[in-house]
Order: C-alpha cells, then sequence, then structure tokens
C-alpha cells in the first residue's frame, strides 16, 4: 500500500526502523521520510538548521510534521450538512511514489462515482480536493481506503 496514516505530530525518534515493517502507523517501511519543524525546516538526525539566526538547532521534544518526499493530503467535503456522522475532512500523508501515482489513486475514487469534484489543486507535495458527497464518514472512509487514498 502507498498511503500512510497522519503523522503530523510525531517526532522522528518515534519512526519505526527500515527492518520494522508492518507498523500500522508506518505501513511503507521502504518510503523515505523526512521530518520537518512545525516552522518550515528539515529535520537531520534530529537537528535542524534554523536559517533566522544562522544556528543548527536540536530538536526537542514535541510536534513536528512530514514533508517532501510525503504528499500532504488535505480532503473537504463542501456538501457536509452538519449531520451526524456526514463526511467532513480528511488530513493526511501519502506515501506514494510520486504525484501522478497519486493523481491515478484520486482518479480511482472519481470512478466510484461517491463523490464529485468541485476543486482539485495539486503540486509535486501537496494535494487539495474539495469534493461534493452525502456520504458518511465511515462510507467515504472505505472508499478512501479501497482507492488506495487512505491507509
Amino acid at each position: 500500500m502507498s498511503t500512510g496514516a497522519v503523522r503530523s505530530g510525531r517526532n522522528p525518534a518515534d519512526a519505526p526502523s527500515a527492518s520494522n515493517s508492518g507498523s500500522p502507523e508506518f505501513p511503507n517501511d521502504t518510503s523515505p521520510v523526512q521530518a520537518w519543524t512545525p516552522s518550515g525546516y528539515p529535520i537531520v538526525d534530529g537537528k535542524y538548521l534554523d536559517l533566522v539566526d544562522g544556528t543548527v538547532k536540536t530538536v526537542g521534544p514535541g510536534p513536528v510534521t512530514t514533508g517532501p518526499p510525503a504528499i500532504a493530503v488535505y480532503i473537504h467535503n463542501r456538501f457536509c450538512t452538519g449531520q451526524r456522522g456526514h463526511f467532513d475532512t480528511v488530513v493526511a500523508t501519502s506515501f506514494a511514489k510520486d504525484l501522478t501515482e497519486y493523481m491515478i489513486q484520486v482518479g480511482e475514487l472519481l470512478r466510484t462515482g461517491a463523490c464529485k469534484v468541485d476543486s482539485l489543486s495539486a503540486t509535486k507535495y501537496s494535494v487539495n480536493l474539495i469534493v461534493m458527497t452525502d456520504l458518511s464518514s465511515e462510507e467515504f472512509g472505505s472508499i478512501l481506503r479501497q482507492c488506495r487514498l487512505l491507509s
């Protein structure tokens, strides 16, 4: 499977080693992962270069986020009526090989007829998909997993 769970808030030290496969939180142990500080600096060996003051700083406890080469994904339902259980929003990280592979997976979603696209914006490391659907979170989430857009 090429998509993964949301990783925001995870510290790089929490990631499994390459020999630890099958973890539900880190399903694709062969994909390169780059952790970033919330302020946008890449973390390497637990440190990052703060470009504001030019010093190398150690990452302390606290949230980190993923970034390139992972793809940040935001899927939102514009048709959400606020009904209990109605699909609203998903924020996730994809570990698809590249944007082309992920867009093929989006095509699989559209082929199901589960939603209509209101807006789609994609860059090399980010996909924002605004849909219209009247499905529940459970139903739409199941379809997203079938299409390999979520793990």
